[in-house]
């Protein structure tokens, strides 16, 4: 199987698992934690509040870029399914304008954010390799599914439009307005993930470190938040069609 292909192959079997990429990551930060006192480059600074919110604000950026794309693409086209590929349309405006993966723009600032708290350097360096490799194959599927479905449309786009990096001068208006029903109900459930990752981090990292079991009340807050908005948005679109967007 040719190299290209095989990183195909790999890319169509890592879809399924994409959201669980945190996960992976997991018992790099029980080994960055239990190394602390002999290498950590900025683990001190870490554990202020003012590294904390930047680590937390960088996550943010991620989840709102993520919002910002899906709260205006139409139906059928930049889901949440793991069966596979799905794409009834070619998003080309809009935040796909500018980039053509902006969800996985969004997850690496998100994912960047998770690993900063954590507060160290050689964890920060292995776990951004881990990211491009293992976006770099789902990318690869992905587009090669695009090629298969759209052809030259899509070529042409992508010749126009970069991969990852941002070209913001490229910016078209979006077809459809922005619907917050839209963004909310996709990615309700990505907020809580993420807000679960900074808890059990901090969490696990105080126990760790200090050998007890401390919550701050900032963290446990916005935990409780996360919980709350998780349940009450589940609940609305299990029960009710208020977050169903014609189209959307």
């Amino acid at each position: 199987m040719a190299f290209k292909n095989e990183i195909g192959e790999q890319g169509r079997r890592l879809f399924k698992w994409r959201g669980y990429l945190p996960f992976l990551i997991a018992p790099l930060v029980l080994s960055a934690y239990f190394s602390s006192e002999i290498d950590s480059l900025f683990a001190d600074a870490a554990r202020s509040g003012i590294f904390q919110a930047m680590a937390l604000g960088t996550s943010f950026i991620g989840l709102c870029i993520r919002a910002f794309a899906v709260g205006f693409v139409p139906k059928g086209t930049s889901g949440r399914t793991t069966k596979g590929q799905i794409a009834d349309s070619l998003n080309t405006t809009g935040m796909y304008s500018v980039v053509r993966h902006p969800l996985y723009l969004g997850n690496f600032f998100v994912f960047l954010g998770i690993v900063l708290i954590v507060g160290h350097f050689w964890m920060l360096l292995v776990s951004l390799l881990l990211f491009l490799v293992y976006y770099e194959r789902i990318i690869a599927a992905e587009e090669e599914y695009l090629i298969y479905q759209f052809g030259g449309d899509f070529l042409k786009w992508a010749q126009d439009t970069p991969a990852f990096i941002p070209r913001f001068r490229s910016y078209k208006k979006a077809a459809l307005p922005f619907s917050l029903r839209s963004a909310l109900r996709r990615e309700y459930t990505t907020f809580l993930v993420v807000v679960l990752c900074f808890f059990v981090i901090e969490v696990a990292g105080n126990y760790i470190i200090e050998r007890k079991v401390a919550i701050d009340m900032f963290w446990g807050g916005l935990t409780a938040f996360a919980f709350a908005q998780y349940i009450i948005l589940r609940t609305i679109k299990k029960v009710t069609t208020f977050l169903d967007v014609p189209g959307r």
